[in-house]
């Protein structure tokens, strides 16, 4: 009985499409416990992220809402594009420019600008902004170059980094579903998967 519920275990790791049998989960310490999680995606067996996009609604609706998603993309040590990883996202915004690590480097970690919760009768936000770091270093700046955006409105939590010999592979983001009469915050929260390389 152990034996089948071990195969069963490594079985659906594997069809989820992860390198190691044990993925490392990397969060970081700002993000907001409201909305709801998406599902975890992750990039084909054999490959890592190195490229992403964050979706945004522009600053000055009634009820802003920021980082509304973030699709990040996959590749093996080759120029070609294997995956695209999606999870929850919000119905508002657009999807910024592809930012992208050099040709065989790979992100290695990531952190949130976040707006913190606003309290009654204000408008709480959640995630401004997202950096990513490359295995080079080259930090990808999610709103970088975006001609409205000035500022990040929040504050950086800290950097969450995969453990050696580890490349980001997954990826899950916390969305707070689009509200009637309540306020809505967009994008609240993200996590990170990191495989073996």
């Amino acid at each position: 009985m152990a034996t089948t519920k071990m195969l069963l275990w490594v079985t659906g790791i594997l069809a989820a499409g992860c390198v190691s049998l044990q993925a490392e989960e990397i969060t970081t310490d700002n993000g907001l416990d409201r909305g709801d999680w998406g599902d975890l995606d992750s990039c084909p067996m054999g490959t890592y992220v190195f490229a992403f996009e964050l979706k945004y609604a522009p600053i000055g609706a009634l009820d802003d809402e920021a980082a509304t998603g973030v699709r990040m993309y996959c590749r093996s040590d080759s120029t070609t594009l294997d995956g695209t990883l999606t999870s929850e996202e919000g119905k508002y915004g657009y999807f910024r420019d592809m930012k992208s690590c050099a040709v065989g480097s790979y992100f290695k970690g990531f952190r949130l600008n976040v707006v913190e919760e606003q309290g009654n009768f204000r408008d709480d936000m959640g995630v401004d902004n997202v950096q990513v770091i490359c295995e080079d270093d080259t930090i990808l700046d999610g709103m970088n170059d975006a001609s409205e955006k000035t500022a990040d409105y929040g504050d950086w939590g800290t950097w969450a980094y995969c453990s050696a010999g580890q490349r980001v592979c997954g990826l899950q983001t916390r969305i707070e579903p689009e509200q009637v009469t309540g306020d809505d915050a967009g994008m609240v929260d993200m996590k990170l998967d990191c495989c073996a390389v």
